[in-house]
């Protein structure tokens, strides 16, 4: 791999930005995180996306109120627009028919897990398969421009030391990271992932904002555990991190259809609310976690992926990199990259996203990740690499940190 490549992903992570609080609205105490999962019999959760017609979301909202107790559904507004983002409502197959005579045109679909997380649980010892180019056979890698003004770690973890590997240097002899960074004007990095233990000494001089998504405990704490932990760390950690001295910005979300949603809603919002001045900030967004079944590339995408597509898209579309995992079912399904988010690079149009895969220490690829096509993988350390929260993480979304 070269390290213009590895080195430029770097740089994007290092360069980014964002705004204030979600204003996503989450009052109703039957929704909240504690119970959402404790419904009765024959009782489904659905989402019932809201229409452009303002008079068309009145009338929704006036049967919502005549079909379902108050306690029974819940509207959550836009962070971005103020508007309706959509309604969750728990019933019954009685009530969706009765709801649907009434608004026949409604668009209505249940609300369940569409992501799961791109890490390896029981990594096996032989994960490199694939030699990669390695960065360090550049010898244009390193130059006196490069070299200004950079700052060392020394005895820096080795899949640290790995993105700075410098030409001539054999792999036992990794033993720091070099680096740049302007804590005049800190990075902004956004984790979308089930939160983080903030209280982890890896972040004790990090400054961190919280969002909260659909459904989550509005808690400080990572209910994922450790993931959201491992990848934070290895994008802005004290000793683990890649852009050190960032802030972190942590959209705290499950895998649920509703609660991704609200999360890019929230991002859309951070972008389109900053300040003028901040305005020329790279902003970066790393979700490490994709579809649960896989997909083909075209459009249109069945709900709520086509809306995720749209968020996305306006995220990109106002100057933001957006780095996404490319899949660990290289061993069981296809050596391509076939979920999304990632597929939406190819989509029409096209959102220019960054798709992480995942190599070792030593620059092969690891066994279980799959590849974006045409060459387009942005590769980093996947592989038993260290971080805080979790002991030697495996999977691609652990490099979408980094």
């Amino acid at each position: 791999m070269k390290y213009s490549q590895l080195h430029g992903l770097v740089m994007s992570i290092v360069m980014l930005s964002s705004f204030a609080q979600s204003s996503l609205a989450f009052t109703n105490a039957t929704f909240d995180c504690q119970n959402r999962n404790l419904l009765g019999t024959f009782i489904v959760e659905y989402i019932i996306d809201p229409d452009r017609n303002n008079d068309v979301n009145e009338r929704i909202r006036r049967d919502l109120y005549e079909v379902f107790e108050r306690r029974s559904f819940e509207e959550f507004t836009s962070a971005r627009s103020g508007g309706v983002l959509f309604w969750l409502v728990r019933m019954k197959e009685p009530q969706l028919q009765q709801f649907r005579r009434l608004n026949p045109k409604a668009v209505i679909y249940q609300n369940r897990q569409i992501v799961e997380y791109d890490d390896v649980s029981s990594p096996s010892k032989d994960h490199a398969i694939t030699p990669i180019t390695r960065h360090s056979s550049n010898p244009f890698a390193f130059n006196d421009t490069l070299l200004k003004d950079t700052t060392c770690q020394r005895d820096a973890p080795t899949d640290l030391a790995f993105l700075s590997w410098p030409p001539g240097v054999r792999q036992e002899q990794l033993q720091s990271y070099k680096y740049t960074g302007n804590r005049k004007a800190p990075a902004k990095i956004y984790i979308v992932d089930r939160g983080v233990a903030g209280d982890n000494p890896e972040f004790q001089d990090t400054n961190i904002s919280w969002y909260y998504s659909a459904g989550v405990c509005r808690t400080k704490t990572d209910d994922g555990g450790g993931h959201g932990t491992c990848i934070a760390s290895k994008a802005a950690g004290l000793k683990f991190g890649v852009a050190k001295g960032s802030e972190l910005h942590i959209v705290k979300a499950g895998l649920d259809a509703a609660s991704v949603l609200s999360a890019f809603d929230i991002i859309v919002a951070e972008l389109w609310h900053r300040p003028a001045e901040q305005s020329t900030v790279p902003v970066v967004v790393s979700f490490g976690a994709s579809s649960v079944v896989p997909f083909v590339s075209a459009r249109p995408y069945p709900r709520p992926w086509e809306r995720i597509y749209d968020a996305l898209k306006e995220i990109t579309d106002r100057g933001a990199y957006v780095v996404v995992s490319a899949g660990n079912q290289a061993m069981t399904r296809s050596r391509t990259t076939d979920t999304i988010p990632a597929l939406f690079r190819l989509a029409s149009p096209a959102i220019p996203l960054l798709v992480a895969g995942a190599v070792d220490n030593a620059g092969a690829l690891a066994s279980f990740s799959q590849q974006f096509p045409y060459g387009s993988t942005t590769y980093a350390p996947g592989v038993s690499i260290t971080c805080a929260g979790v002991d030697r993480a495996s999977g691609t979304s652990y490099s979408t940190g980094m």
